[in-house]
């Protein structure tokens, strides 16, 4: 097999100045004066294939193949619509790590779900959505009207322990959940809720990030639980948005 070496190739009425394709080393370069009909490009586009406004005006729809990594273009080639998803998330537990968070105080705020992790796009979106049940539930003979807890959601790019005091990272949703009876009472009133939660944040760097649930008591006599089973398991799910 022989090679043919060349700087530039056109056409036999062309000029030098005007080549339609230039060579350096095992990279070609196409001109402005190269027309492709953007219904006749078929096929996969090798790594290292570059153009400029010629080749970014194809459209989505007439493009058909494999374009890997390495090829690329300007502002038409490279575009894709803002708020389209780009990736889904889907995490489900269905029992507890550690036994899940149960405590009775007010002073800290708990993680509440071994977190969440995955690998972010820096300035991506991403929209959470899920939920886990919790029963806050009066602990002592205690005669008050509190059987409710406050609910976190929390993202952050380190990882966490569940049941572990929450420290630093970012706050994207908080609710309270259970109720507060008519009148006092020293009944445990255990009841089952669901924290359901809905937030979202735009990614800083290109690392992994964890997404997890927090909760803490409403009053000294409220036990927190947050927890997931077979019967009542925790759900979440993260779509990552294109800026």
């Amino acid at each position: 097999m022989s090679n043919l070496f060349v700087d530039k190739i056109s056409g036999k009425s062309g000029t030098s100045s005007g080549a339609p394709i230039t060579l350096s080393g095992d990279t070609a370069t196409l001109s402005s004066g190269v027309t492709i009909p953007a219904a006749g490009v078929t096929g996969t586009l090798p790594v290292g294939v570059t153009g400029g406004s010629g080749l970014d005006a194809i459209s989505a729809a007439g493009i058909t193949g494999v374009l890997p990594v390495g090829v690329t273009g300007g502002s038409g080639l490279d575009a894709v619509s803002a708020g389209k998803i780009s990736n889904v998330f889907r995490f489900v537990d269905t029992a507890n790590v550690n036994g899940g968070v149960s405590v009775g105080q007010t002073t800290n705020t708990y993680v509440g779900v071994t977190p969440k992790s995955f690998t972010a796009v820096s300035g991506r979106h991403y929209v959470i959505v899920g939920a886990q049940v919790t029963q806050p539930h009066a602990t002592v003979a205690s005669s008050i009207r509190e059987r409710w807890s406050h609910c976190y959601l929390y993202w952050g790019t380190t990882s966490r322990t569940i049941g572990a005091v929450q420290t630093g990272d970012n706050l994207i949703d908080q609710r309270k959940i259970g109720s507060v009876l008519m009148s006092t009472s020293d009944l445990p009133y255990a009841q089952y809720w669901n924290y359901s939660f809905q937030a979202h944040f735009t990614a800083a760097s290109s690392a992994t990030h964890y997404v997890y649930t927090a909760g803490s008591s409403s009053h000294a006599d409220v036990q927190l639980r947050m927890y997931a089973n077979a019967a009542d398991n925790f759900q979440m799910t993260i779509f990552e948005v294109l800026p």
